[in-house]
């Protein structure tokens, strides 16, 4: 957790030296999440299936800076990410990293959330990196909470005052032993 706020540190350090002016944005959306799987692993699949779609909101805060002729430059912010996932991908989660927690089968849905702080590239390729939260109930009906790290990179293109966002989340770490990627796509609205 050291090394990433000192990343962080060093992101913003290098982020106000070389910007001009500074102006607040934040983003609000939502869009599909698709559960990859680990690398190799039982469950990934380059082929799409239905199964493991789910939905989330995606937010930001930042601070967009500006140079000299007054054009946009980076937006380093703050992201965070709420959803939900069913049963089903909560089985290959925990079977993919090799946990031995048994779900609750009466429920359908469980939620996740997430919080990094990163950079957008020239106001288009996003670089982040932090913690999410993964909840769910076992067969004795006691809330779990598993812990991991997560990182995302991608692009966020801009549509008037929308923005389109491609992403790919690497989530490891804590209660994650093996690296488990979720590409999303979404639409967000763009507020200066």
């Amino acid at each position: 957790m050291k090394k990433i706020f000192l990343l962080l540190f060093c992101l913003f350090g290098t982020f106000n030296l070389f910007s001009q002016g500074l102006s607040p944005v934040f983003q609000i959306g939502g869009g599909m999440i698709y559960y990859y799987g680990t690398d190799g692993g039982d469950n990934d699949d380059l082929n799409f299936k239905k199964n493991r779609a789910s939905l989330g909101a995606d937010a930001m805060f930042g601070l967009q800076s500006f140079n000299v002729d007054g054009k946009k430059k980076n937006i380093f912010g703050v992201f965070g990410r709420l959803g939900s996932i069913s049963n089903e991908i909560l089985e290959m989660q925990i079977e993919d990293n090799n946990l031995s927690n048994i779900i609750d089968e009466d429920r359908k849905r469980f939620d996740f959330s997430e919080l990094e702080g990163g950079i957008i590239f020239g106001g288009i390729f996003r670089v982040s990196a932090g913690i999410g939260w993964l909840n769910f109930y076992d067969e004795n009906h006691k809330a779990v909470y598993l812990k991991y790290l997560c990182s995302t990179a991608g692009l966020s293109i801009p549509i008037g005052r929308l923005r389109l966002n491609i992403m790919v989340t690497a989530m490891d770490g804590k209660d994650f032993d093996e690296l488990t990627l979720r590409p999303s796509m979404g639409l967000v609205i763009h507020f200066r």
